[in-house]
């Protein structure tokens, strides 16, 4: 039973993700675009600093590891702090920054995959029922958001440095 529902409260075994390498290649590849993104980045200013705290939601190891990953409470726990403050960010830049429309909807799509994230994220912690199948395709799922809220972001923060260098 322990190893047929692994996050049960009965279970002594634990649950480790092993994710798709080409998926962790995939987010490797757009994060480090993203990391060169931000260093070359000129702007000290409110919206950059809000950027970099961002940018930090995917620095997780379990994002771009290939091999298996523990996954435990403390881990969603982390997860769910660093994707709400995250939102929050994000949706501060689409109240308080200026950008145009096209760029607006890039971080738009951010926040919406977000969203999608931390849905995925609250479902991990509220059902602890949830078979090895099922907790394998809802921690894939879970991996997918963050990479659609990486490219999506990537592609904002491009935008925004080429309305920067526009200038």
């Amino acid at each position: 039973m322990t190893w047929l529902y692994p996050q049960s409260s009965f279970s002594v075994v634990g649950y480790s993700y092993t994710p798709d390498r080409g998926e962790v290649t995939g987010f490797k590849e757009n994060f480090e675009e993203l990391q060169e993104l931000v260093e070359s980045s000129s702007y000290d200013d409110n919206a950059a600093f809000r950027l970099r705290s961002i940018n930090k939601m995917f620095e997780m190891d379990w994002l771009t590891s290939s091999e298996p990953v523990k996954m435990d409470e403390q881990l969603l726990n982390k997860m769910g702090n660093f994707v709400s403050s995250s939102r929050e960010e994000v949706t501060q830049l689409l109240v308080h920054e200026e950008y145009n429309e096209h760029t607006k909807e890039w971080l738009a799509l951010t926040l919406h995959n977000m969203v999608s994230a931390e849905r995925w994220i609250a479902e991990l912690r509220s059902d602890r029922w949830k078979s090895r199948r099922e907790l394998d395709h809802t921690y894939r799922r879970l991996h997918q958001s963050f990479a659609r809220s990486l490219d999506t972001f990537r592609t904002f923060y491009e935008r925004r440095s080429n309305l920067e260098s526009e200038q």
